[in-house]
């Protein structure tokens, strides 16, 4: 896809191994997240009272390819105040993602051999994820660890490259 990848509405899974966002192709411009993320599922009981675990879910954003314009997560930040045409008319929302039941909020994982995953930077800034919305993470489910965010490359010849690395611009993290 050429172009940025703007989400201003909800979007949620609930299916085991599920993903809210999936970007499994070359995304030549940035992943831009105005709105909400929810996955995974909590445990629950059966009709007999019996405890059901929950099956989390793959990620409520699963990034398996590069993104050339980063990764945004929309909301005012420290570094960040307008919409950069002049004028305090924006009003933005801060995005959620929050997840249930041990599901990651992020997962950026190469799963190519010979290949670099590369996340480029949000465009006009040093960062490859900035983060000015909100992460909620639940571990709601016991025996099940609630992970927030992974990053993985599947050898050193196919790494998983974040240019300017992770920036929380007044954004926040809850687990």
């Amino acid at each position: 896809m050429t172009g940025n990848l703007v989400l201003s509405n909800l979007v949620a899974s609930t299916n085991p191994d599920g993903t809210a966002v999936s970007i499994a192709a070359p995304l030549q411009g940035a992943f831009i997240l105005e709105g909400s993320l929810q996955a995974g599922e909590t445990q629950t009981v059966d009709d007999d009272d019996n405890i059901v675990d929950a099956v989390p879910g793959i990620a409520a954003l699963h990034v398996t390819d590069s993104v050339t314009g980063g990764l945004l997560f929309q909301g005012i930040g420290v570094e960040f105040t307008e919409d950069g045409d002049g004028d305090d008319d924006t009003f933005l929302i801060d995005s959620t993602i929050s997840t249930l039941g041990g599901t990651p909020a992020l997962l950026i994982e190469n799963t190519t051999l010979g290949d670099d995953l590369t996340i480029g930077l949000v465009d006009g800034l040093e960062y490859g994820v900035l983060i000015r919305g909100s992460f909620a993470v639940n571990g709601t489910s016991t025996g099940v660890p609630a992970t927030g965010m992974i990053f993985s490359g599947q050898s050193p010849d196919a790494r998983t490259l974040i240019e300017g690395g992770l920036h929380f611009d007044t954004g926040v993290f809850w687990m």
